[in-house]
């Protein structure tokens, strides 16, 4: 079977969590060996377009927004 690729977009600055989202993911992944996980965490100060734009150049099955409204919108 092959793997199935997942950016998860990330922004830490969203909300007021204590929530450590990369590690309940991974967690929850731990078991599903046919899941290939990117974390991505956009630099807001420089050009967060472009560096979302450079990494989606890569083949991704699925792309996962995490954040507010505004992450939602930027990815």
């Amino acid at each position: 079977m092959s793997s199935i690729k997942i950016l998860f977009v990330l922004n830490p600055a969203s909300g007021k969590s204590e929530n450590d989202f990369k590690t309940e993911i991974e967690a929850y992944f731990k078991d599903k060996p046919n899941f290939n996980l990117v974390f991505f965490y956009p630099d807001w100060d420089h050009h967060p377009h472009q560096q979302l734009q450079e990494e989606l150049k890569s083949d991704f099955d699925i792309v996962v927004a995490s954040g507010g409204d505004g992450t939602v919108k930027y990815v």
